[in-house]
């Protein structure tokens, strides 16, 4: 009963004061249609663009069925990045304030206070399907449009720019590179041609396979993993070098290209250790087969070795084959990819793919 009486006097007291709540609404509902009408109306244009690599071999890719977010790697494409990276430049921005007069537009102080009012007139936004949509405000419809069409230009133009010098950088370091393959490559087939002249043994590995052939088979498994681990970081090297050229200091890609030489850098130390390791005991543990096989079958073809007799032999013939087997699978890597990025170099094609024009 209590909640009624107060329902009642409330009811009271608004019917009271019911001139005074229309007289409110009217004049908020008649100021509301005037401010309506006198504000300046802004139009929006907005461009969806996608990077025009997305069919070139990118070594992000080999990485996505990793979680990077868990190691502060960004998911978004790296080309899209690029993108943002550019259109958020201060030179691209003092652009835009000069070519379409933006100090006078804006009513801005300076250029400085112009390049803040367009940077709160665009924005910047990358979908769900990963293209990057660019939006800019502006009082005139046609100027909007114009706005982005020109952010658009000095993007592929820019991005254009960055490529051949990314290319020019990539190719100067493969051909230091390869040239220097070359030499270690020659170096290490001299090495191995005179110490076959001088020790007479052609192949220590393939005479240790003929002892012990399932030993020899596992060797061999091991050395091709090492050779194209080593492969592998020749190439990570490559990339690293290429994006420290390109990129700035804290740039995500250039942490990961670390990570990932550092890691190869490990593996290939923990392989090279084990295969030394394995043939010393192939070497130094086959006394007694390697004496008896060596003396049986000595007379017949004269190619058996005692293992125990000359184990500095053994792994020196080793390393030197592998050495050799190592530079040139490096030579076979290095001459594609150097004369890709010659072509990257040189070529001066458009670097984006205009989804919906502005």
């Amino acid at each position: 009963r209590v909640e009624d009486d107060i329902r009642h006097q409330n009811i009271l007291l608004v019917w009271s004061k019911r001139r005074l709540i229309i007289t409110n609404i009217l004049i908020m509902g008649i100021v509301s249609v005037i401010m309506s009408l006198v504000m300046p109306k802004w139009y929006s244009s907005q461009a969806i663009i996608l990077s025009s690599s997305a069919g070139r071999f990118n070594l992000m890719s080999a990485f996505t069925s990793i979680p990077l977010n868990e190691f502060g790697f960004s998911p978004v494409n790296e080309d899209i990045s690029s993108f943002i990276s550019i259109l958020q430049s201060h030179n691209v921005k003092e652009h835009m304030v000069r070519h379409f007069d933006l100090v006078d537009r804006y009513s801005s102080r300076d250029i400085e206070y112009a390049m803040k009012e367009l940077d709160s007139n665009t924005e910047l936004r990358v979908t769900d399907e990963g293209a990057l949509a660019i939006s800019i405000l502006d009082r005139e419809p046609l100027v909007a449009q114009k706005m982005v069409q020109e952010l658009l230009k000095q993007l592929d133009l820019i991005n254009r720019r960055l490529s051949r010098e990314q290319g020019k950088y990539n190719r100067q370091f493969l051909e230091e590179r390869l040239d220097q393959t070359k030499v270690d490559l020659s170096k290490a087939e001299e090495e191995l041609k005179l110490f076959q002249q001088q020790t007479g043994v052609v192949d220590i590995l393939a005479q240790v396979t003929a002892q012990l052939e399932a030993y020899g088979q596992l060797h061999s498994q091991e050395l091709q993993a090492y050779t194209e681990l080593y492969s592998q970081r020749a190439q990570t090297e490559v990339q690293l070098n290429t994006v420290k050229a390109t990129l700035t200091p804290d740039n995500p890609t250039i942490r990961h290209y670390e990570v990932l030489y550092s890691e190869q850098d490990k593996q290939l130390k923990v392989l090279g250790e084990r295969l030394d390791a394995e043939l010393e005991n192939l070497l130094l543990g086959s006394d007694a087969k390697g004496v008896n096989i060596g003396n049986e079958n000595k007379s017949k073809d004269g190619l058996w070795l005692s293992m125990s007799s000359f184990p500095d032999l053994g792994m020196r013939s080793a390393r030197l084959i592998r050495d050799v087997e190592v530079q040139g699978r490096l030579l076979e890597i290095m001459v594609p990819q150097y004369e890709q990025a010659r072509m990257e170099e040189s070529k001066n094609i458009p670097t984006l793919q205009i989804i919906d024009e502005p």
